[in-house]
């Protein structure tokens, strides 16, 4: 699993801590990374969420790891479940709402797009990795790790 985030300018940053890294400003948008213990490894630290936080909405892209029910004798087998949640309600996607649009990709990546402030994010828990892209013009009205 990646234990760093590179910035926009290339630095590696490790993720050293559970805690929340505020990633991106910009307007009046905050993009948030929630790590927490790793479910395989505690040793290590891993991407638990990522929040996008405008006004009072906060939408949240998250792996919700499920433990499947094994039959008499089998192994019990965990599986991951892409779960987003708007305002603390989960919320099925597709989602639209006010220039943030939320998809799923396939079985293991998430898409949020935020056509206000001209950021697109994908964010693949399964292999704990995400990936912010901005339009060039933003960057002079941005703040923040990435």
């Amino acid at each position: 699993s990646t234990s760093h985030v590179v910035s926009f300018s290339g630095a590696a940053l490790k993720l050293r801590a559970a805690c929340s890294y505020l990633l991106l400003r910009t307007g009046g948008a905050e993009l948030v990374l929630h790590t927490a213990t790793c479910q395989s490894s505690p040793n290590q630290i891993c991407m638990k969420s990522l929040e996008l936080r405008e006004g009072g909405t906060s939408v949240v892209l998250q792996d919700d790891m499920k433990v499947g029910t094994p039959e008499k004798h089998a192994k019990v087998n965990m599986f991951s479940v892409l779960q987003v949640t708007v305002g603390g309600v989960i919320t099925a996607v597709p989602f639209r709402s006010e220039g943030v649009t939320v998809t799923q990709i396939g079985a293991i990546l998430h898409q949020l797009r935020s056509e206000q402030h001209g950021f697109t994010l994908t964010f693949t828990p399964h292999s704990n990795e995400f990936m912010v892209n901005m339009d060039i013009a933003m960057k002079p009205n941005t703040t923040g790790l990435c």
